[in-house]
């Protein structure tokens, strides 16, 4: 039988924004179409969340990768369905990745300085794709 894809290496990382790094090399591959990127969390199925293009028919090493950023909080799990260019498919490793959310957070100093207005700048951190601004001042 012949094997569509070797996979060498499949290993996940977070980012300093709290998005997830996927990485992984195949040694060789057959047929291959691409890679759909599934992930679940302990309270939910398996969904599709990417897809990376294959090499088709290849006999040297290669690297893929794909940035999660919708990246639920907390455990996540994702795992590599291996397409061929006929449909069928195989699933390949899962991994588990703990995202707790960005690493840094760094606000700027604001231009121009109005500090004599009595301006206030709120800032609310709510998940990692959106920021909440809220700007009051009295004059």
């Amino acid at each position: 039988m012949i094997v569509p894809v070797e996979l060498t290496s499949f290993t996940a990382n977070v980012n300093n924004l709290g998005q997830v790094v996927l990485n992984w090399e195949t040694a060789t591959e057959v047929n291959n179409q691409g890679f759909e990127i599934e992930r679940r969390t302990e309270s939910s199925e398996y969904r599709t969340v990417g897809f990376v293009e294959g090499n088709g028919t290849i006999s040297e090493p290669r690297s893929y990768n794909y940035t999660d950023v919708t990246a639920e909080k907390g455990i996540n799990y994702y795992r590599l369905k291996q397409i061929d260019f006929n449909g069928t498919y195989e699933y390949l490793n899962e991994i588990e990745v703990d995202v707790n959310g960005p690493l840094t957070f760094d606000l700027a100093q604001n231009y121009p300085n109005l500090s004599t207005l009595q301006q206030i700048l709120n800032i609310v951190y709510q998940n990692p794709a959106m920021l909440s601004f809220l700007f009051s001042h009295s004059w």
